[in-house]
């Protein structure tokens, strides 16, 4: 993996070119907790501890499949990709066409550290004999309020991606859920997003929009309007009736809209329910992760065929991942976890940040099989807010 001290942290040269007048940062919010470590899984020489601390919740290492990164590890891991992840793992080794860049990377093993800043050494020194906070409160609201305001023991008044806007007249936040802590400003809220037939209407209920903000919505919903008959055919590309590919869609007609507007920064967040695997985690698994690859490599092709691939970004977030150490066929709640970051001309095809040990004295495992997380959160947001105002992102 590209192994570094920061999960962010190496730059990528000159800031990608713009093609729109518009940067969009989406946060598709895996609720109940994702799975990580049966998303992306060692293979080769540490399949062998993977398999012995999974036990029955294992994916046969032959049934995975190979991820070709542009940097291989130094240390010679090798990984595979939950095997019903087929298009993901064709969008991250560009097997469909191997002269456009690969658009897909996986981060590994991020979650909230207590304290900010704190290094994964410190929370290893003060976890050592304790549970992990997520797993002490086994509470998914506080968890999910805790990684949305990037605070532990917070008010919970405010979001990262609200404290944004607050601070950005350019920055307009859109959800698809209603209300939600992410997107919670001091100053503002988020805009929703109405569908009733094939006619989309963002709604400002109080979001508390200054007259330049205000001027930005205004000429989005005009845009929206003139595309009420998208270019694409969007059931096509991002198939299925699934409320993430219906969720999809519709985020795919916003984005449409917004890159005739100027200077717009537009933060979206998507909830995803249905990742709480207590029971049966192998057969619900593989459905969500299906679904989720489908959908996801749908809406890149869209981006794609807007010309607005490297103006979008898209990452999968969860409030904590899941127990390495079964219990009966499902598995308890965890703290570190794996996601997906996709688009924004990142120069993906890389696994980012360090995976854990699996082995039997990892230091990176505390009680019942949950893995302490490398990488804090704010690692990555700190530098995806940063991107949203026309900064370069640096990947470790």
């Amino acid at each position: 993996m590209d192994e570094g001290a920061s999960i962010l942290n190496r730059r990528l040269g000159p800031g990608a070119s713009r093609r729109s007048g518009m940067r969009a940062l989406i946060c598709l919010f895996l609720g109940g907790g994702n799975d990580g470590f049966n998303m992306l899984v060692p293979a080769g020489r540490g399949y062998s501890d993977y398999a012995s601390i999974r036990s029955g919740l294992a994916i046969r290492e032959a049934d995975l499949l190979p991820l070709r990164p542009l940097h291989p590890a130094a240390c010679g891991r090798v990984f595979g990709l939950h095997p019903a992840m087929f298009d993901l793992q064709q969008l991250f080794n560009g097997d469909k066409d191997p002269y456009r860049a690969r658009r897909v990377s996986l981060f590994s093993n991020i979650g909230m550290f207590q304290n900010p800043g704190e290094s994964s050494d410190g929370v290893r020194a003060r976890m050592a004999c304790g549970p992990c906070p997520a797993e002490a409160a086994n509470d998914h609201g506080r968890a999910a309020d805790d990684w949305m305001g990037l605070r532990w023991e917070d008010d919970g008044i405010t979001g990262w991606m609200g404290r944004a806007a607050d601070g950005d007249v350019g920055w307009i936040n859109c959800s698809l859920e209603g209300y939600n802590s992410l997107q919670a400003g001091l100053m503002t809220s988020a805009i929703h997003l109405n569908t009733r037939g094939r006619r989309m209407n963002l709604v400002d209920e109080g979001a508390g929009l200054p007259e330049l903000r205000a001027g930005g919505l205004k000429q989005l919903r005009e845009s929206l309007r003139a595309t009420e008959e998208p270019g694409l055919d969007l059931g096509r590309c991002i198939p299925g009736e699934s409320p993430l590919a219906d969720k999809l869609r519709r985020v795919a007609r916003l984005i449409q809209a917004g890159r005739s507007c100027e200077d717009l920064r537009l933060g979206v967040f998507l909830y995803e329910g249905g990742w709480d695997h207590h029971t049966d985690l192998l057969r619900r698994h593989a459905a969500n992760l299906g679904e989720l690859s489908r959908c996801l490599v749908g809406f890149q092709n869209v981006m794609d065929a807007l010309g607005l691939s490297e103006d979008v970004i898209l990452f999968t977030a969860s409030e904590f991942g899941r127990a390495l150490v079964p219990s009966g066929d499902g598995s308890g709640h965890g703290w570190g976890s794996t996601g997906i970051i996709m688009g924004g001309g990142l120069g993906n095809g890389r696994l980012i940040g360090r995976y854990p040990e699996l082995c039997k004295d990892s230091t990176d495992i505390c009680e019942r099989g949950v893995v302490r997380p490398t990488h804090d959160a704010s690692e990555l947001i700190t530098q995806l807010c940063a991107w949203m105002t026309g900064g370069t992102l640096h990947y470790g």
